[in-house]
């Protein structure tokens, strides 16, 4: 039951953000590190054909990694992890993204945010095997992950999800692309997830 699509929550979630029924949500979880890629994955709307980015938006969930101990008067975050998330920020800014992109920061409803989503995209530079793409497989999104690490024993190209150049902003919007223009693929792969 805790991999169950929540029909109420995905209505919520989407309803508080301004996702149309008619749009597609792309998301991805992760802490905001560069090692992480978030920076990829917002900077590969950028590269989507102008009438998929009409149709789609994407969803950001997390926060900058914490710090193990920190004084009262301090930001609880590591600061070079403070510092990727305002890169990110100006990115989306400086491409008038606003209303595409979205930063939620962390957000506790793994199952309930999954919902509201319909392509998961893991765009970790190396990660040696992540749950939140097990979260997402479970909840039967197609997955969109980098080429490195455990995601190659996690994702079978092809079969239930895709794989992308890590870094390559340009080949992950051709991922997304290929799910956003045919829909049986990206039921497909989500069923096989």
């Amino acid at each position: 039951e805790h991999y169950n699509v929540d029909h109420t929550k995905r209505k919520a979630i989407r309803s508080r953000y301004q996702i149309h029924d008619d749009e597609l949500l792309i998301g991805t979880m992760v802490r905001i590190d560069p090692g992480k890629g978030a920076l990829d994955f917002a900077k590969s709307f950028s590269y989507l054909d102008s009438q998929i980015q009409s149709k789609v938006k994407y969803i950001i969930i997390g926060e900058p990694s914490r710090k193990g101990q920190r004084k009262a008067d301090e930001s609880p975050y590591e600061p070079h992890c403070e510092e990727y998330l305002r890169e990110i920020e100006s990115f989306i800014a400086k491409e008038h993204l606003k209303e595409k992109i979205i930063l939620t920061g962390y957000q506790d409803d793994v199952t309930g945010n999954l919902s509201a989503m319909d392509v998961f995209v893991f765009p970790s530079r190396d990660e040696l095997y992540s749950l939140v793409m097990l979260d997402a497989m479970a909840m039967g999104l197609p997955i969109v992950a980098t080429r490195a690490g455990g995601n190659l024993e996690q994702i079978t190209d092809g079969n239930n999800g895709s794989h992308y150049e890590v870094g390559n902003s340009e080949d992950l919007a051709k991922k997304i692309s290929k799910y956003i223009n045919h829909p049986e693929t990206r039921k497909q792969h989500g069923v096989a997830a």
